[in-house]
Parts: structure tokens; C-alpha cells; sequence
């Protein structure tokens, strides 16, 4: 039987994989979208297409019509320009991430089976951690995604929300273009680390990621978040897969720690001073941001693969398959 399945940010780069994969079998989609150009493709091969924001009070109850299941991807994830008001930036993460899940709850209440909440590692935070280790997120975004986790939870124990989030690494593969100057770097032999790049870190390629919501739109535990991570690599294994895959050397170049924490600190000063973020290329270089990008971040997926998961694309072939996408786009 055919299922009616809202997916929030459905147009994005983990949405449009989603959709895709949710069409393919057999299932009614409805894509909630900010504009109507990035979901054209989705609408063409047979997705519902609704323009809108969460925040929109009024939107929420009408997307949910008829909807039996959701995917819950929405969200801010990094600065829309180059600057933003010191307080700004902080107040949309919160407002975009925790206001727009509570509207999209709440509209859902008594009216769907199940909510698939699409959160971030960056919601648990940093070390060696598990779902058993208490959120302690560092960086704004995180901070946002943690507050969204911990309110749909709460609805879930207070009136029964049928919730359970998916925490994703990193997530790389075919139509990811945030990363796509990195592997314009490393096409140089360049790998930007802060540090020598030892520290691990949490990935996903995207076809194991969609793998894992699916899994746990049908078995994960209400009211439980699950890591949705590969095992872990560490920067420079990244770094020379993806080297590897553009059939270049990579480099041993990168930027001391020291030095980065030093930029960072004095960055994070100027700001305080002139009252304005400065996120260049849309980047919040901030100190705790420098943090996640090089210390050792380990998240275990021993509660997803109990589950039955397990990532079918390892780190190699999933660099050589993103490599060959951008170049067929001509971005490479």
C-alpha cells in the first residue's frame, strides 16, 4: 500500500535523496520547499510541491492533511551571507531549527503514525559518544538542533508524538555542493586541516544516510535519537580517498591548530567589538566551530546497525562516485 509521507526540506541536498527513494517505492510524497525552482525536478517526476516556512503558522496544519507519515529535514544549517548582527545569527538558528519543529508537531498531533526527525552529531557534541551520553553541544547550530530534539521528545513523552531522530555525520555524495571546494582543493594537493588531520571524524555517504531513515521510519524506538554515522575516519583518510578519486597527490600541507585557534579568537574579538559576524563564504569560523573540524569525534551506530543497518558504500567508493557527479555537473 501507497503511503502519504510529507518530507520538510525535501528539496535539499539528504531531501532530494529521500524523495527520490520514497517515490521509487510507490509511496505518495509531498515536498515541503522555500522556493519552488529547487523542487522542480522533484514535481516533475511526481512529488507534491508546497512553497512555504514552517514558521508560517497557518502552513503547518494544511501540509499535514492526509499525511500518515513525516521526514522532518527543515532546517538552518549555515549563514545565508557573508554578514550577519552579532545576535542575529544566533537567533535564527533557534528560531529556524526549534520553532519550526514545534509548529510542524504540533500541527501533527493525534494526525500522524510516525515522525521521522531528522537532527545532527552536532546536537550530541563532541568526544567518543553514544546515544547514552547526555547532548552537550558546543556550537550554535548544535546548541539549535539539540533544543528541537529535546522538545519533540518532550512531546513524545507529554502526549505521544510518534518521534524518533536520526543523527547524521557529515553527509557527502552526489549533489552535495557545500563540500565542493574541498575537492577543488585537494584537486591542488591541498587538504585544509587545522592540525595534521589524525583526528577522527563522523561521515556518511548519502545512500547509507536515506538507508537509515528508512529503517527508522519503520523500527526505531519512539523517543529515542540513533547516530546515523559510517566508522569513523579520520581527516587525512578522507582527505586521500578523496585525492585518490581525482587521481592526485595530496599534500602533507596544513595549518597549525595554534594558529587557527589564534585567527579564531581574534575573529571572535573584532566581532564583539564592531557588533557583526563576519561568515566568510558562509562559513561561522568561529572557535568551537575550528573545535569540531579538528579534534577526535567519535560517534558510535551500534543502537542503528542493532537495527539491521549497515553502510553499503565505503569511503573509497563513495568518494569516486561524488568525483564522477561533479564532473558530469562540470564543477570539476
Amino acid at each position: 500500500m501507497p503511503r502519504r509521507i510529507l518530507v520538510t526540506g525535501g528539496a535539499g541536498f539528504i531531501g532530494t535523496h529521500l524523495v527520490r527513494a520514497l517515490l521509487a517505492r510507490g509511496d505518495r510524497v509531498r515536498v515541503l520547499s522555500l522556493h519552488a525552482d529547487h523542487a522542480a525536478a522533484l514535481a516533475k517526476e511526481g512529488a507534491e510541491v508546497v512553497v512555504g516556512d514552517l514558521l508560517d503558522r497557518a502552513l503547518a496544519p494544511r501540509l499535514v492533511g492526509g499525511v500518515e507519515r513525516v521526514f522532518h529535514l527543515a532546517a538552518f544549517v549555515r549563514p545565508l551571507r557573508w554578514l550577519h548582527g552579532l545576535e542575529s545569527l544566533r537567533a535564527l538558528y533557534m528560531r529556524q531549527n526549534v520553532e519550526g519543529a514545534r509548529s510542524l508537531a504540533e500541527a501533527c498531533r493525534g494526525r500522524v503514525e510516525r515522525f521521522v526527525n531528522v537532527s545532527s552529531v552536532a546536537a550530541g557534541g563532541l568526544g567518543e559518544v553514544d546515544e547514552s551520553v547526555p547532548p552537550r553541544p558546543l556550537t550554535e547550530y548544535g546548541k539549535a538542533k539539540a533544543a528541537a530534539e529535546e522538545l519533540l521528545h518532550g512531546y513524545h513523552r507529554d502526549w505521544g508524538l510518534p518521534v524518533v531522530s536520526a543523527r547524521p555525520g557529515t553527509v557527502y555524495g552526489p549533489g552535495s555542493l557545500p563540500h565542493l571546494v574541498l575537492f577543488r582543493l585537494i584537486r591542488h594537493g591541498v587538504m585544509p586541516t587545522f592540525g595534521p588531520g589524525h583526528n577522527r571524524t563522523p561521515l556518511v555517504y548519502i545512500d547509507d544516510l536515506v538507508d537509515a531513515l528508512l529503517l527508522l521510519e519503520e523500527k526505531g524506538v519512539l523517543g529515542e535519537p540513533y547516530y546515523a554515522v559510517d566508522d569513523p575516519v579520520t581527516m587525512r583518510e578522507m582527505g586521500g580517498a578523496i585525492a585518490e578519486a581525482l587521481g592526485v597527490r595530496l599534500s602533507g600541507f596544513y595549518v597549525p591548530r595554534a594558529l587557527v585557534d589564534a585567527g579564531a579568537g581574534a575573529k571572535d574579538l573584532l566581532e564583539r567589538v564592531v557588533g557583526l559576524r563576519f561568515c566568510p563564504m558562509r562559513m561561522d569560523l568561529r572557535p568551537e566551530n575550528i573545535a569540531c573540524g579538528s579534534s577526535d569525534w567519535v560517534c558510535r551506530n551500534a543502537k542503528l546497525r542493532a537495527l539491521g543497518w549497515s553502510p553499503r558504500v565505503d569511503l573509497k567508493e563513495g568518494m569516486r562516485r561524488t568525483v564522477a557527479w561533479y564532473r558530469e555537473q562540470g564543477l570539476l
